[in-house]
């Protein structure tokens, strides 16, 4: 489920990186043996929160949701769908798109399409009050 008012359902004490390392080790039981730093990265390259990591020593452990804007907020909710994309089946989206800037909602749109290729029993609900 990824919720219109993503900042409301972000733990605020546990970092995003680590909300995505636990979401990993729940859903991707393979992934024993796993650098989880290198697959939060790969996850916040896909949902382009990785300009958040502004120095080297910054990792996505280091990230919290208080500071983050909502279209940051929204991206991080969407990046904890991909943490379980090989075992998902449905994708609930209220809103998705809410507090993207266009360039941003356009490349959550093609992430979400290019999702939905790579998985066919994949089933996506979407609501939205955008009609662009």
């Amino acid at each position: 489920m990824i919720f219109q008012n993503a900042s409301e359902h972000l733990h605020p004490l546990l970092s995003i990186g680590k909300q995505y390392q636990l979401l990993l080790k729940k859903n991707c039981s393979n992934l024993k043996n796993v650098n989880f730093e290198n697959v939060v990265l790969k996850i916040f390259n896909r949902v382009r929160l990785n300009h958040l990591i502004r120095h080297e020593t910054i990792t996505p452990f280091d990230i919290y949701q208080r500071p983050l804007s909502g279209g940051e907020c929204q991206r991080a909710m969407i990046g904890m769908s991909l943490c379980a994309e090989k075992n998902l089946q449905l994708v609930l989206m209220d809103e998705l798109t809410t507090d993207l800037d266009a360039s941003n909602r356009d490349d959550i749109i093609k992430m979400i399409i290019d999702l939905k290729n790579k998985n066919e029993n994949l089933s996506i609900l979407f609501s939205s009050h955008d009609l662009d």
